[in-house]
């Protein structure tokens, strides 16, 4: 049984006629093939060349789907995508594809696992919809994303050195929010400059308040650090005090007395260092809760209106087309001036710290303090 080579002429794809058969059908797009034409074609005319719009349509269709499917790791793929730019050079989808190597990307079920290449730039494709945690951990070069409209939904610690990122993404999508919040540098798509420059200015003014926020946190905890540094002090004080006066106790420790103070002591001790460690540390952690919440409350009462809260955007701000980013950028100015110049005394004083020394004893822990 003799077999010719050739190639699809709708997709371009490598072929294997058998002379004998009369029909079949691409196993690359399914395009129906009367291989006896085909062959004759072959013989006459020299190998198929693909050329046209339509070929490369059919070859653009098929570089998707294997996008979409995962199969964009496998050598047809990269065939597929080289081909399809020798027919087109100046196609700038083809384009971003190769120079992103998306054939370094894992992507299962419309999510982009990861990513094992190492360029500076990287062009997601619209087939992605979620991004999962540490996708781009391995792309220490990586300057300059951009994220489709299909995207839904970004996990945690996605990138490396997120800070240093410009994240190109368009207008009223997730990957635009997720940007906004974010360490990154958001570039809109397609947006006009004057709008750009109003949301350079929300990123940089909301950049400086939370560094303000970073600042007075850290205050917070240092002053209560000290303050319940007295808890442990004087406890410890009076712990020498007693060991002092037992030993000017006439006798000493033979007494009937002295051996009473060797026992308080002895239970002092046992208290002051195997449980008074733990409870000043939860009182710290409590107060600087406390404190911090309090600090939080009064910035968020004047950040609410433009739909922040603790200091991260809720909501999208092309959501609606009353927004005026113009407006927005301006009233965010003030906002921050107005909490920059806030009192952080306040937060330094009365700690409401509502732990009884024998309630810890008895069990009681306060919840939710693990990330204070």
């Amino acid at each position: 049984m003799g077999y010719v080579a050739a190639r699809c002429p709708n997709c371009g794809g490598d072929l294997q006629l058998n002379e004998k058969m009369q029909k079949g059908y691409c196993a690359h797009c399914g395009t129906p093939i009367y291989f006896k034409e085909a062959i004759q074609r072959i013989k006459i005319v020299g190998p198929v060349q693909v050329a046209g719009f339509a070929k490369l349509d059919s070859l653009i269709k098929l570089i998707k789907k294997d996008l979409e499917f995962g199969m964009n790791r496998t050598p047809e793929f990269r065939d597929r995508l080289n081909r399809a730019i020798e027919m087109d050079p100046n196609n700038q989808y083809l384009y971003d594809l190769q120079s992103s190597e998306i054939w370094n990307a894992k992507i299962v079920d419309s999510k982009l696992v990861e990513y094992a290449g190492n360029v500076k730039r990287i062009v997601v494709p619209d087939c992605v919809t979620v991004i999962g945690r540490f996708a781009f951990k391995a792309c220490s070069k990586l300057e300059d994303i951009v994220l489709p409209r299909s995207i839904s939904h970004i996990s945690d610690r996605v990138f490396f050195k997120e800070e240093r990122l410009v994240i190109s993404a368009y207008k009223n999508t997730y990957a635009a929010r997720y940007a906004l919040i974010s360490p990154a540098y958001l570039q809109i798509i397609d947006d006009d400059e004057n709008n750009q420059e109003h949301i350079r200015k929300i990123e940089e003014t909301l950049t400086e308040i939370v560094s303000y926020k970073n600042t007075v946190e850290k205050k917070i905890k240092t002053h209560y650090n000290s303050k319940m540094l007295g808890k442990t002090l004087k406890p410890i004080a009076l712990l020498a005090i007693l060991i002092l006066i037992a030993f000017i106790i006439p006798n000493g420790l033979q007494s009937a007395t002295g051996k009473l103070f060797a026992g308080i002591i002895a239970v002092f001790a046992a208290v002051l260092f195997v449980i008074l460690p733990g409870y000043v540390t939860t009182c710290r952690r409590l107060a600087n809760k406390n404190q911090i919440l309090r600090f939080y409350k009064k910035s968020n009462d004047l950040l609410g209106p433009l739909g922040i809260n603790d200091f991260k955007y809720l909501k999208n701000i092309w959501e609606s087309s009353k927004t005026d980013l113009a407006y927005e950028a301006k009233y965010l100015e003030g906002i921050k001036e107005q909490i920059i110049n806030m009192d952080i005394k306040q937060f330094m004083k009365n700690p409401d710290v509502n732990l009884l020394f024998f309630s810890y004893l008895a069990g009681e822990r306060p919840k939710n303090l693990d990330k204070y």
